[in-house]
C-alpha cells in the first residue's frame, strides 16, 4: 500500500486518515457521514458570506463623518511653460516644412510681417522680392555716398551686391562698392560708395544721369543670382566742384566702327617710396555700337620683354569707361626707362565674334594724366 505524507503533520500517511494528528481526506464518504437527515438529498452548497448590516441595529442614528479636504496641487509655472514648448516644438518644425514645400504662400503665414517704407523715402525699385529706397533727397542733388535702404520680403537671407553703375553714359562699377547681407523680412541700409576721382578721370564735371544695377542670390542658392533692373535716380543736373579735361582729350589709340581708345597718361604715385608697378596708366574706352563687347588683354611687352597685364572690361551697349592698366612685374625701375608699351588687345560681341589689334601707349610723350 503506498504511503504519502500527511499534508497535515508530515508524518506518514495512507491517504485516508493521518494517525497522528487525525487529518482525514474528505471524500463522499464522509460528505454522507455528516448527512443526518436521512431520505433527503445529499446537496453540498457552497458556503456564503453574510453582507454586514449597515444599519444600526439599536436604531441610533449615524454619526456623521469629516472628510479631509483634498491637497491642492501646487502648478509650477516653469512647469507649464516647459509642458508647452515641448508640445509645441513639433507642431512648429511640421508648419516650418510645410512652409519650406509650398513656398511662398505659408511663408508669409509664419514669419512676421515686411517692413514698411519709411515715410521720407524716396522708392527707387521694387520687383524680385526686394525693395531698394533712399532717405536722401535727389532734389538736393548728386553724393558721392548714397544710403540706401534695402527690404528683404522673401523668406530667406539673401547676399546683395553692385553690379554695375553709370554716371554720364561712363561704366564707373569698379570705382564704387556695395555689398550686404539682408535677413528674410528685414531691411538694411547701405551705402552706395562711388570714387569722386572716377568723375575727374572721366571727365565729368555735371552730374546729368546716375544709376545702378543689383545682383544677389538666396542663402544655400549662389548658383542662382538675380539681376534687378536698371536702377535711375533722378538726380537734378549737378555741376561739380572740379572741372576735368574730357575723358578722350589724349592720344588716339586705336578707332574703327565699333569701338575707340585714346590713351590719358599715367597717375603719378602719391609717396615717393611708390615703386612703378603701382603707378596706372588711364586709358579712355567708348562703344559705339547698338551690341554689347568685352575687351580684353592678350599679351603685354614692355620694352621688348614679356610682362603680365590684365585688363577685361565689359561695354554695354553706347557706354564708356576709363580703366586702369598696371603691370605688377616691370623690368624697369622708373619711369624714365620705360621706352615702349605694347599692348596686345582683342574684343568679343555676344555672338562670340572677335576683333584683334595691338597699341602703343605713348608714355614718353603723353607724360602723366592731365585731369
Amino acid at each position: 500500500m503506498p504511503r504519502y505524507d500527511c499534508p497535515s503533520c508530515g508524518n506518514s500517511f495512507n491517504g485516508k486518515k493521518c494517525r497522528n494528528c487525525g487529518y482525514e481526506t474528505f471524500n463522499e464518504e464522509i460528505a454522507h457521514r455528516l448527512h443526518v437527515h436521512k431520505g433527503e438529498p445529499l446537496v453540498i452548497r457552497e458556503t456564503t458570506r453574510k453582507p454586514i448590516p449597515t444599519a444600526d441595529p439599536f436604531g441610533c442614528p449615524p454619526v456623521p463623518q469629516k472628510r479631509r479636504p483634498a491637497k491642492k496641487r501646487k502648478v509650477r509655472p516653469l512647469g507649464v511653460v516647459m509642458l508647452v514648448l515641448f508640445l509645441l516644438g513639433p507642431i512648429m518644425d511640421a508648419t516650418k516644412n510645410i512652409a519650406e514645400k509650398f513656398g511662398d504662400t505659408l511663408s508669409y503665414i509664419t514669419s512676421p510681417t515686411s517692413e514698411s517704407l519709411p515715410q521720407d523715402d524716396y522708392l527707387l525699385y521694387s520687383g524680385n522680392g526686394i525693395r531698394v529706397s533712399t532717405p536722401w533727397n535727389p532734389e538736393t542733388g548728386f553724393t558721392s555716398e548714397l544710403p540706401l535702404n534695402i527690404f528683404n520680403d522673401g523668406k530667406k537671407r539673401i547676399f546683395l551686391w553692385l553690379d554695375s553703375l553709370t554716371v554720364n553714359d561712363f561704366c564707373l562699377d569698379e570705382y564704387a562698392y556695395l555689398s550686404g547681407e539682408i535677413k528674410p523680412r528685414q531691411s538694411e541700409c547701405l551705402t552706395l560708395y562711388l570714387n569722386e576721382d572716377a568723375l575727374n578721370y572721366c571727365g565729368i564735371s555735371t552730374v546729368s544721369t546716375y544709376g545702378f544695377r543689383l545682383g544677389f542670390y538666396e542663402a544655400k542658392n549662389s548658383d542662382q543670382a538675380v539681376l534687378t533692373d536698371f536702377i535711375c535716380v533722378p538726380f537734378p543736373d549737378t555741376e561739380l566742384k572740379t572741372q576735368p579735361n574730357p575723358a578722350d582729350d589724349g592720344a588716339p589709340l586705336f578707332e574703327d566702327e565699333n569701338v575707340r581708345l585714346v590713351y590719358r597718361g599715367y597717375i603719378p604715385p602719391k609717396y615717393d617710396s611708390a615703386s612703378l608697378s603701382d603707378i596706372p596708366f588711364l586709358i579712355f574706352i567708348e562703344n559705339k555700337s547698338d551690341r554689347n563687347l568685352v575687351l580684353r588683354s592678350d599679351d603685354v611687352l614692355v620694352n621688348g620683354s614679356a610682362c603680365d597685364l590684365w585688363i577685361y572690361s565689359p561695354l554695354p551697349a553706347h557706354t564708356k569707361r576709363v580703366i586702369q592698366c598696371s603691370c605688377p612685374d616691370l623690368p624697369v625701375e622708373k619711369i624714365e626707362d620705360l621706352k615702349e608699351l605694347t599692348i596686345s588687345l582683342l574684343y568679343q560681341d555676344d555672338d562670340w565674334n572677335e576683333t584683334s589689334f595691338s597699341v602703343i601707349l605713348p608714355v614718353k610723350s603723353q607724360g602723366q594724366a592731365v585731369l
